[in-house]
């Protein structure tokens, strides 16, 4: 069982992030937990751990530039 349901990678989208999260995780009171990629930037190495083997879904925000950041490149290819 993974961690996280969804990883949502972004780069500068992150009002549409925290809404789609609040879609994801439900008004209900849902079990899911949703992970966005600059919700625990303490210790950037486990980024890859969270999105590679800790999520169910990578969720790629697809903004003008989010496949010009290294840190959203490696989100990316780290997904599994």
């Amino acid at each position: 069982h993974r961690r996280f349901s969804h990883f949502l990678c972004h780069h500068k989208a992150g009002a549409l992030a925290r809404f789609l999260k609040m879609v994801l995780t439900g008004a209900g009171g849902s079990s899911r937990r949703v992970f966005i990629d600059n919700d625990d930037v303490t210790d950037l190495g486990r980024l890859c751990d969270y999105v590679g083997n800790q999520s169910e879904v990578l969720v790629v925000l697809c903004s003008s530039e989010v496949l010009s950041r290294p840190w959203c490149i490696g989100e990316i290819v780290a997904a599994k």
